[in-house]
């Protein structure tokens, strides 16, 4: 007769498995905190590379620019069912001063870091913009020197560039740019310093990025453009033209001058049968691998619906308002800080 194992009788790799499934890095950090043995297993870097490719850090709060002057961005806790929700307390962004001429805007956001600028305005015609990178849940901010001084007449693009490691405030870069006079540069967090660009600029926005690269547009038909990366790792460009079809490009590696160029995947005929509407689509935004959010204006009484279509089975959900994008997302920091002795006792 066999005897019934104990929960310390089962094998490390048998455990090991048991705790890749653990829905968040908290649960991950609470589960380590149950016993050495436990502590050893998690804390590995094999384990968390193995944790990190079957789950992404959650989002735990997101925020949104207030245009008021003298304000700080508005905080958007997580859904309470979220496994991440914290104590609103150690996100909160009172730590950014607010005693000046301007207000604060967020520019982009990437792991647990925001990109924000303020801008001073000293006199008619005349104004400085200061551009800062900061961590909420370490409350830590810094300054960021400037690329060149202001031109008199200038809008920005403004984003952080992801590398081979996650970022946080030792590890960051970050791209720049004025236009319409296309000075441009790469900021690096490791040598404090900007590295110019030589690129034409001129006329260019920002798409987005899929599969680790940036994606621009020189066109008006940015509310009909998407980009968003494959369940293949592979980038995917999307149009929606005329008579509600949508197009999805693949980027090829067959560009006449070493580059790639785009082709037609396949095309989506979007039919108001499908949408369950009578009026016209436009492409708002590309939220996840393969996602496209469908925007469908209804009139002026009636309120906009929105569609989440996966452009790979088709599949269309209906959204609801509440689920879309919230803003810039923040995400717990990864790997989570645990040492442990190497050698068991």
């Amino acid at each position: 007769m066999s005897t019934a194992m104990g929960l310390h009788g089962i094998p490390d790799d048998i455990l090991e498995l048991i705790l890749l499934r653990l829905d968040s890095p908290i649960c991950l950090v609470r589960a380590s905190s149950s016993c050495k043995r436990w502590r050893h297993i998690v804390a590995g870097t094999v384990f968390l590379q193995r944790f990190r490719s079957l789950h992404e850090p959650p989002v735990v709060c997101s925020y949104r620019n207030n245009r008021l002057v003298e304000s700080r961005p508005d905080f958007e806790p997580s859904p309470s069912k979220s496994p991440a929700t914290i104590d609103s307390r150690y996100l909160s962004l009172d730590f950014l001063p607010v005693n000046f001429k301007g207000c604060w805007n967020i520019r982009d956001s990437r792991g647990s870091v925001l990109l924000l600028d303020r801008e001073h305005i000293r006199e008619a015609y005349s104004r400085d913009t200061d551009m800062f990178v900061c961590e909420p849940l370490t409350r830590r901010c810094q300054l960021i020197p400037r690329l060149t001084a202001s031109p008199a007449e200038y809008r920005t693009e403004a984003f952080l560039l992801r590398g081979a490691e996650d970022i946080d405030m030792s590890n960051f870069r970050i791209f720049y740019m004025y236009q319409p006079a296309g000075i441009a540069g790469i900021f690096t967090s490791k040598t404090g310093s900007w590295r110019r660009l030589s690129i034409y600029a001129q006329g260019m926005h920002h798409l987005g990025f899929a599969a680790g690269s940036t994606y621009w547009y020189n066109t008006n038909w940015i509310s009909r453009l998407g980009v968003t990366t494959g369940r293949d790792g592979k980038a995917r460009i999307l149009f929606l033209g005329a008579g509600d079809n949508l197009k999805i490009f693949i980027a090829t590696n067959k560009g006449s001058h070493g580059g790639s160029e785009c082709v037609v995947e396949k095309s989506i005929q979007l039919s108001p049968s499908m949408l369950g509407v009578h009026q016209n689509c436009s492409i708002v935004s590309v939220e996840t691998i393969c996602t496209v959010q469908i925007f469908v204006s209804r009139g002026s009484t009636d309120p906009p619906a929105w569609f989440s279509l996966d452009i790979e089975t088709k599949e269309l959900q209906p959204m609801t308002n509440t689920s879309r994008s919230t803003g810039f997302p923040i995400k717990l920091p990864w790997p989570p800080t645990m040492h442990a002795c190497t050698v068991h006792s």
